[in-house]
């Protein structure tokens, strides 16, 4: 039996600038639908740590959204509408500013404490 999905949010929005200026092309990540990644609470930008759960992603026709699944002991300390991921070999084109995103490798997602 499946365990029930938690909370849905955005991963990625297409074409449009994330906090550090690039921007996800559309379709950069669609070979992730339907994938399994695991959920972490915390992330220092060379690995994930601490495993919270799971995720589902979902490529939509606006980007990426994770359906997570999450411990119960750590449900209550979340803030599901901020999220980020840990993305390896990204492969961008270099346009006018900021940089284009076309692809790369998501290894997990971090969902931040409140």
């Amino acid at each position: 039996m499946e365990e029930p999905v938690n909370f849905t949010a955005n991963l990625f929005r297409f074409d449009e600038p994330m906090p550090d200026g690039r921007i996800i092309s559309k379709d950069s990540f669609k070979n992730y639908d339907g994938q399994t990644v695991p959920v972490t609470a915390k992330f220092d930008n060379s690995e994930a740590k601490e495993l919270i759960g799971t995720a589902i992603l979902r490529a939509t026709e606006n980007g990426i959204i994770a359906e997570c699944t999450i411990d119960d002991i750590v449900k209550h300390a979340l803030e599901p509408s901020t999220m980020s991921a840990y993305v390896t070999s990204i492969m961008q084109m270099d346009s006018a500013n900021p940089k284009v995103v076309t692809s790369g490798e998501i290894n997990s997602i971090t969902c931040h404490n409140k």
